[in-house]
């Protein structure tokens, strides 16, 4: 394997920081390659290695980068339909590590032990499985390290030794650049109840299914991706079965998987997916890991969060490259509610502006900095809405030069109402600047 720089960088800072500790994490986003950073790492410098994963898609796809530098005589698996002895090489599902088989995993006197989407270890099956270790190195890998029980992951890893974000990958053009948009309802979710750091999914697909709704998630679909392979993010399973069956009517080649869904069902459907049988797949969190399609180049968020965390690993889906692809467009139905993650989660957890459009990750992140927000324009909830969504009255030549005159970041594709909303602001910002100014000199 060719290491791209910023892999072989993690891997110094692995080495380096087990110099001084026995467990460590680091941070890269979804697409960067970390299976290929920790396989790497393991093959230099340790002979007996347990890779711990959550589930078996994971574990599938972890042991074919694994026989790239690995004879597969010297890998076993455990979980699901693997049941073999454990050998040096060994990968295993979490749910699989426990009881008996911790202690016959802790006989073959594992000296690495790798916890792949580490962002779960702060969970009690992993806190059991790290304290059976305690004379093991542990590496953790993730690209969310940010938990929904607000639990510190350093608490359980001790030490951050590596990260990298999406902003340097697009940069580096590791990863591919984002366009994205924002379609605002006037649906009010600021009763749903909130547990375990997210929404409770009952309520928000009480709130949130309805005929409008559905049929505004469709229509962004047809009018804006049409050509692209498209991923959506629904809120629970029957929320995805209604969107599938909706695209279903109107022509378009879509199937929903949730965790029910049987592997050769599921394998079948993804396969016709990589082919571009299919052009959309419907699920509700089931493809957040584990799941490499590069050629995914359209993500629709039709479930809001106030996680950070999944929000990202949601856009994560499509931002790997591909031959032929420019960039993903992502496509975020927001609803009511000031708590949710937004674009602007992706490069700071601390700002959460609401951004409507942008047409790279240099465009948002400017917007973020220069702490302008633009607003769009809300649609009504009623059982009959917009069907022109991104057909808007361009603005004047004039409203264009007074954002150039006076340096203000925007994007090439604003509305009237945006561009109107922009120069209020910052007419707004110079009278209060002014007053202030006048009142100091008094």
């Amino acid at each position: 394997m060719k290491l791209r720089p910023y892999q072989e960088d993690a891997i110094q800072c692995i080495e380096q920081e087990f110099k001084d500790r026995n467990k460590q994490y680091i941070v890269l986003p979804t697409g960067s390659g970390k299976t290929t950073i920790f396989l790497t790492y393991a093959a230099k410098n340790h002979k007996k290695i347990l890779i711990i994963v959550p589930s078996i898609q994971l574990l599938k796809q972890v042991y074919e980068s694994a026989l790239f530098l690995f004879h597969k005589s010297e890998i076993s698996r455990k979980g699901g339909e693997y049941n073999d002895r454990p050998k040096n090489i060994h990968i295993c599902v979490i749910y699989s590590a426990k009881e008996k088989y911790l202690s016959i995993l802790d006989s073959v006197g594992y000296e690495l032990v790798i916890i792949d989407e580490a962002h779960h270890a702060a969970s009690i099956s992993y806190e059991r499985l790290i304290n059976n270790f305690k004379n093991s190195k542990i590496l953790g890998v993730t690209a969310t390290p940010e938990r929904l029980d607000n639990k510190i992951l350093e608490d359980t890893l001790e030490e951050r030794s590596y990260e990298i974000n999406i902003l340097d990958l697009i940069d580096q053009k590791f990863l591919c650049d984002i366009e994205g948009f924002s379609v605002k309802t006037n649906i009010d979710i600021k009763d749903v109840r909130c547990g375990n750091g997210d929404f409770s999914l009952s309520d928000l697909y009480k709130k949130l299914s309805n005929e409008s709704r559905n049929n505004l998630i469709v229509d962004i679909y047809k009018k804006s991706m049409p050509d692209r392979k498209v991923i959506i993010f629904c809120i629970n399973i029957k929320h995805s079965q209604e969107i599938n069956e909706l695209l279903k009517s109107k022509g378009i080649l879509s199937e929903h998987i949730d965790g029910t869904t049987s592997d050769n069902e599921r394998m079948k459907i993804l396969q016709s997916f990589r082919e571009g049988k299919i052009q959309v797949i419907c699920n509700c969190q089931l493809l957040t890991e584990g799941f490499d399609e590069p050629s995914v180049s359209g993500i629709i968020l039709a479930r809001p969060t106030v996680s950070r965390s999944l929000f990202i690993q949601m856009i994560g889906r499509g931002l790997r490259l591909y031959e032929g692809k420019e960039n993903c467009k992502v496509i975020d139905i927001c609803d009511n509610h000031k708590r949710t993650s937004t674009f602007s989660s992706m490069i700071t957890s601390e700002k959460r502006q609401e951004i409507s459009s942008f047409k790279g990750i240099r465009d948002i992140k400017s917007q973020v900095e220069s702490d302008i927000t633009i607003s769009d324009y809300s649609l009504n909830h009623s059982d009959i809405l917009s069907r022109n969504l991104f057909e808007t009255i361009k603005p004047t030549s004039s409203m264009m030069n007074y954002l150039v005159i006076n340096n203000i970041v925007h994007t090439n594709d604003l509305s009237f109402d945006q561009a109107s909303f922009i120069i209020w602001m910052n007419e707004l910002k110079k009278e209060y600047s002014y007053g202030s100014d006048s009142k100091n000199k008094n």
